[in-house]
């Protein structure tokens, strides 16, 4: 089964489009790049988290200064940054990146940054305590994306330390932090429009890579219009001192995780491959749905068992895309609790903490869909059938059991600003997303 899925998977990205004989994947000359902060801090007294990235993209051409510092205790955020701006904004030489009145210099294992903007200016300067890693070293040369590709690094574990000056007073912190660095050739407009001979080879390795010891679970059978072209993604720090990096790649049959986390134990990054991501619970914007509660199983050095909950207000960043299929990128983050245990031979480990939780989405002119058909072996035995539609506004679900024989069946029409159930039925067997009901709040999630 799984060997079939690949490749129909690879004959709908390969079919009918262009190959070129090679790409230009230079450090600073690419489609795509940029640099990114996170760190968690505490400042007078109070939590703090602070999200940021400079960035630059050639296909608008554009650059964008992504900036959110959030309050963790009365559950606030200030929206400091500054979107599409013109490419030329944004200045890289000898290590150094200069936006505007901004800044960071980039030399491992020292990164610093300024920030001034709306009136608020932030200094940050971050500590390496962990080597630099690149995602999926140990499988691939590069990480497809459609039909492009990109290099993904990050530095897992860093010292935090800085300054805030904000409301004309100045106050100092100190935490921890994580760095990446990531820049490739894809395309957001036309995800699958060139290829190069070594993508195809990076999407078989990471294929081989991927199905050993992989246990597909297909009852629910969940279809969506989640597509491989946005991403589920979180740092976070533990109690015990270790921390994490979570990369997770949505696709339309929701039962198939394509997603990797690497646990910096404070010596060395432990590999596992993501084995089940189940969504709870979220909210339905801009034609996707954005999960706001996740359950996390992964496999490899050991077997890790994680939920990751946001825990205020998101930020939400939206870009309307130019093509005439897909029509919105959606970045939906915010910071949260990031609970479970780690298990490797015999020994349990709890693990407690905080991270950065991003949901990205690309949506399409179809808005966003969902069908589940759902077996039940045991009693009352029978099938269950939900399809959500938001494109129509309706939802479809209907009971077929067996054992006593009944039928159930509803109609009812969905909008944009109403609370909707997870499609339960009054019997409590209804499921969406493959759990139990919970509510989907979609009215989407106003600024502060």
């Amino acid at each position: 089964m799984k060997r079939i899925i690949a490749i129909i998977v690879l004959f709908i990205m390969l079919f009918q489009f262009n190959f070129a004989t090679s790409s230009s994947m230079d450090k600073h000359n690419c489609m795509r790049e940029w640099w990114n902060i996170d760190a968690f801090f505490e400042m007078a007294g109070k939590n703090y988290s602070i999200t940021s990235s400079f960035e630059y993209e050639m296909e608008t051409p554009a650059a964008n200064l992504f900036l959110t510092l959030f309050n963790h205790d009365d559950g606030s955020y200030y929206d400091l940054g500054s979107y599409e701006d013109n490419i030329d904004v944004l200045e890289y030489e000898n290590g150094k990146i200069k936006y505007k009145n901004s800044w960071l210099e980039e030399k491992y294992p020292i990164y610093r940054a300024f920030f001034d903007r709306d009136n608020v200016k932030i200094y940050i300067e971050l500590e390496a305590l962990s080597p630099v890693k690149r995602v999926a070293e140990e499988m691939s040369s590069s990480l497809p994306v459609g039909l492009g590709s990109y290099i993904y690094t990050f530095v897992g574990k860093c010292r935090a330390n800085g300054w805030i000056y904000m409301n004309g007073i100045n106050e100092t912190f100190s935490g921890i932090a994580y760095f990446e660095h990531v820049w490739g050739n894809w395309s957001y407009n036309s995800p699958m429009h060139v290829i190069n001979a070594s993508i195809i080879k990076d999407y078989f390795k990471l294929y081989r890579w991927w199905k050993n010891d992989m246990r597909l679970n297909f009852n629910p059978l969940l279809i969506s219009n989640d597509n491989p072209f946005g991403y589920d993604w979180s740092w976070s720090y533990f109690n015990n001192g270790w921390t994490m990096f979570f990369g997770n790649i949505p696709f339309w049959i929701n039962n198939i995780p394509m997603g990797i986390i690497y646990l910096y134990d404070g010596n060395t990054y432990r590999l596992l491959k993501v084995t089940e991501c189940r969504y709870v619970n979220g909210v339905y914007m801009n034609g996707a749905f954005f999960a706001r509660e996740l359950h996390i199983r992964a496999e490899g050095d050991g077997v890790l068992n994680l939920t990751m909950e946001m825990t205020q207000d998101a930020h939400v960043y939206m870009d309307k895309l130019s093509s005439r299929y897909w029509r919105y990128l959606t970045l939906y983050e915010c910071p949260g609790n990031i609970d479970g245990y780690y298990e490797k031979n015999g020994e349990i480990i709890e693990l407690k903490g905080r991270g950065e939780i991003e949901i990205e989405r690309q949506s399409s002119l179809f808005d966003y869909n969902l069908i589940n058909i759902t077996m039940m072996g045991k009693y009352p035995l029978g099938v269950q059938l939900i399809i959500i539609s938001y494109l129509f506004h309706f939802k479809v679900e209907a009971q077929i059991y067996l054992m006593p024989l009944t039928f159930n069946f509803s109609f009812s029409k969905i909008g944009d600003n109403q609370t909707q159930p997870y499609g339960c039925n009054n019997k409590g067997y209804g499921r969406f997303l493959g759990h139990t009901c919970a509510k989907i709040n979609i009215e989407g999630i106003s600024k502060r």
